[in-house]
């Protein structure tokens, strides 16, 4: 592949075999899976062992340290990734076969197989060991829906997906599979009749991009106080606004001025409290009110642990990466507008309002504007970015990660410090 940039020192596994240059990185995200009540139910770990340099003859084996890398990085950042929810990550057989899995909590893992493959007696042996220590276990079923029956008897999930299952082969093989212990997953839920159709044949769990539209969410009107804020955000944006101005709108606002004098004195070092709007408004600046009134706007959107709630936290995640990966980039100047892009990306799918009636509002600038309903500009390339990185589109991630100057190798932990974050300000946006 060539060379790339040297990566810093590293909390992820970089390995080096002997005979040539290979550096590889351990690239994780996650995506929700919902109930069949649209709450949330499970992160679904999606991972890869990404080589970001190689100029020597191909290694056995190249891939065989994943497997210690994939239990080092999950034992360290598993409740990161997942907050105390069930985990479902897809295993190999030689990762099986390696016992470096076995140090993970059986109370918060689910081990995904792929169903296509031989079930030796060695792999249902190992299959059963971690059945038998606690691990629930789960099987990607082929486009046939034909599972090894013993291989059946140990799962307690059977996956589904529905771009390679058709639907005769859905509503005939699928009543064959059912049992007291198993429950059943469909992938790639893509549109509102797709997801009606799997709930009439009686899927237990769903994911999908269905889960980020707006028919799959119940989307609400503004309140008046966030039509408040939205009004805040304008009139900061207006230069020709003077501090006056701004403070007797804030004024108008009791509670975000209580919030607005909580979060100036937080950031406050020894320079005495600030106790008017004001002087909290002079203290703080435009730029940095502008980023709190629209993190107060996005988190005060949540619909308490459905699909919305886990919108909002993409958000918010997005909005960290981008402004993060801005920071190691040719977009340097650029990272409180991309900040900003990431956290409006997909507002338009928890607000009954139409998107370019609200980019209006919001008056977040011509090039967030662009970047967010045209995908184009020089905020865009970042967006795709960490819209490629979370659903596990390693290769595009990669090549605009090299097109903007960034180090591929330091992406995982600049996503798992945003995911971080993101729920911490989930619990408090005024930090």
């Amino acid at each position: 592949m060539g060379t790339c940039d040297e990566a810093p020192p590293t909390t992820f596994f970089r390995h080096e075999p002997k005979g040539g240059q290979c550096k590889m990185r351990l690239f994780i995200a996650r995506q929700p899976v919902f109930d069949g009540e649209n709450m949330h139910a499970a992160y679904e770990i999606v991972h890869g062992i990404v080589r970001t340099e190689w100029n020597g003859e191909e290694p056995p084996e190249l891939e065989h340290p994943g497997d210690r890398l994939l239990s080092e990085t999950l034992t360290k950042h598993l409740d990161t990734l997942t907050a105390g929810t069930p985990a479902l990550i897809e295993i190999s057989s030689r990762t099986l076969f390696s016992g470096a899995i076995e140090k993970l909590p059986p109370d918060q893992i689910i081990f995904s197989v792929r169903g296509d493959q031989h079930f030796s007696e060695g792999l249902l042996e190992e299959i059963t060991k971690l059945d038998s220590i606690g691990y629930r276990l789960s099987i990607q079923a082929p486009g046939s829906l034909q599972i090894d029956p013993r291989v059946l008897e140990l799962v307690d999930l059977v996956e589904v997906d529905l771009l390679s299952t058709p639907p005769e082969i859905l509503e005939t093989r699928l009543p064959a599979l059912r049992s007291e212990r198993v429950r059943f997953l469909v992938r790639n839920v893509d549109r509102s009749d797709a997801h009606a159709m799997c709930r009439k044949l009686g899927f237990d769990y769903f994911s999908g991009y269905f889960y980020s539209r707006p028919e799959a969410i119940v989307q609400q009107e503004l309140t008046v106080k966030q039509l408040a804020i939205i009004r805040l955000l304008s009139r900061l944006r207006d230069v020709n606004r003077s501090l006056a101005e701004l403070d007797t709108a804030f004024k108008a606002e009791p509670s975000l001025s209580e919030r607005l004098l909580r979060f100036a004195n937080s950031a406050v070092f020894g320079t005495g409290r600030i106790e008017t709007t004001g002087r909290a408004i002079q203290f703080l600046g435009r730029e940095r009110l502008h980023r709190w009134l629209a993190l107060l706007l996005v988190t005060s959107i949540s619909d308490r642990g459905g699909p919305g709630s886990e919108v909002v936290l993409t958000l918010l995640t997005r909005a960290r990466l981008s402004e993060s990966l801005a920071r190691v980039s040719r977009r340097r100047s650029a990272d409180d507008l991309l900040f900003l892009t990431g956290l409006f990306s997909l507002f338009d799918t928890i607000v009954a309002r139409p998107f370019d009636e609200l980019i209006d509002e919001l008056a977040l600038g011509g090039l967030i504007e662009r970047a967010l309903l045209e995908r184009e500009g020089p905020l865009a390339p970042l967006l795709r970015l960490v819209e490629a990185y979370e659903v596990g589109d390693w290769d595009t991630a990669i090549g605009i990660a090299r097109a903007e100057g960034v180090e591929v190798g330091i992406i995982p932990e600049l996503y798992l410090e945003a995911v971080s974050w993101a729920r911490e300000r989930l619990e408090d946006p005024d930090l």
